[in-house]
């Protein structure tokens, strides 16, 4: 079993990285530039579907982007779209809209109901079309909704990088179901984001390794202090394992889906370990390398602070660790008592 990208994946996210290299750092409201310059830059490189409305990409090709992505932080919905690229694109209702890089507002936690509710969606402001996990008759399924159906309320958000806006519905929602793929978009939302977190860690770490090697005291670099060498040594070990496990997760959704829909299936098994073990440990990297830089790390302008506020807003929505390692105990605790 092969754990590292291929050339062409690695290919890929290299042209993610320099095409979101070409865009200024978002680090306060306004942006410096509206979302659809990126996702629009993004369709051009194909991230989202081929001309005709196809998926180019599968799980593995796509967190290779989402760790470039995670690297940038770009003020877009790139994270989002690239999920229900994958899960979405053959669906005549989004595929042109995708095809052509227009924004499209996913939700990340909540859920609307024809009756009332709301949903958390990244961006809904610039978005053209909505999709919404709607709650019915007890049932939670997915929908494409247009944006004349619906009603935004500002959101703040601790993310410096983002913005969102909770979002209801004004109106029935037309017949747009997405429900044939809901549990799959749900699956590669979270990975994806989980990728993301994982590119924003190895990115604070990056950052600070070449601050220890720079920043001097008595006479020499702080990185030859233990303090500084063993916090910067775990954090380094913590990247790798968050690397490999949101990889193999990737690997085993490409190699057999249909095992997401089993409750012991390798692919759920990787899927449910992977947000157990990244959403904890990102946060502690992305505060490791908050603690090596010390005080300028608090400074607006130096730029540390949008890793550790996107690490943390992802764990309050799609990257919680302790549910899923609830739901990993009880199948493992299922298997042993078989």
């Amino acid at each position: 079993m092969d754990f590292d990208f291929s050339f062409e994946q690695r290919l890929l996210g290299e042209s993610v990285g320099r095409m979101l290299a070409g865009f200024p750092a978002a680090t306060d409201h306004p942006f410096p530039y509206p979302a659809s310059d990126v996702t629009r830059a993004a369709a051009d490189l194909g991230l989202f579907a081929s001309d005709d409305g196809v998926p180019i990409l599968g799980a593995v090709d796509a967190v290779a982007a989402a760790l470039e992505i995670g690297r940038a932080l770009p003020a877009a919905p790139l994270t989002e779209m690239l999920a229900a690229s994958l899960a979405l694109a053959g669906s005549p209702a989004i595929a042109d809209v995708l095809c052509a890089g227009e924004p499209v507002g996913v939700a990340v936690t909540g859920a609307v109901a024809p009756d009332g509710g709301r949903a958390l969606v990244p961006f809904a402001h610039e978005a053209r079309l909505f999709v919404l996990p709607v709650a019915a008759g007890g049932h939670r399924t997915w929908h494409v909704v247009n944006r004349s159906e619906v009603t935004l309320d500002a959101a703040d958000l601790f993310d410096v990088a983002s913005s969102a806006a909770w979002v209801s519905l004004s109106a029935k929602p037309a017949d747009h179901s997405a429900a044939s793929v809901a549990g799959r978009l749900d699956d590669l939302l979270a990975l994806l984001v989980l990728a993301e977190m994982t590119g924003a860690a190895a990115y604070a770490l990056d950052l600070t390794v070449g601050y220890a090697k720079e920043r001097r005291q008595f006479g020499r670099p702080i990185g030859q202090n233990q303090a500084i060498k063993h916090m910067a040594a775990d954090a380094a070990v913590a990247v790798e394992t968050m690397k490999a496990a949101v990889e193999y997760a990737a690997w085993c959704i490409d190699t057999a889906p249909e095992e997401l829909d089993e409750p012991a299936g390798e692919a759920r098994l990787a899927l449910l370990s992977t947000r157990s073990h990244v959403g904890g440990h990102a946060r502690r990297v992305a505060e490791a390398c908050v603690q090596m830089h010390g005080g300028i790390a608090f400074t607006w302008d130096y730029g540390l602070h949008r890793t550790l506020k996107r690490i943390v807003t992802r764990q309050t929505t799609l990257a919680a660790p302790r549910a899923s390692r609830e739901a990993l105990a009880d199948v493992l605790m299922a298997a042993a008592d078989a």
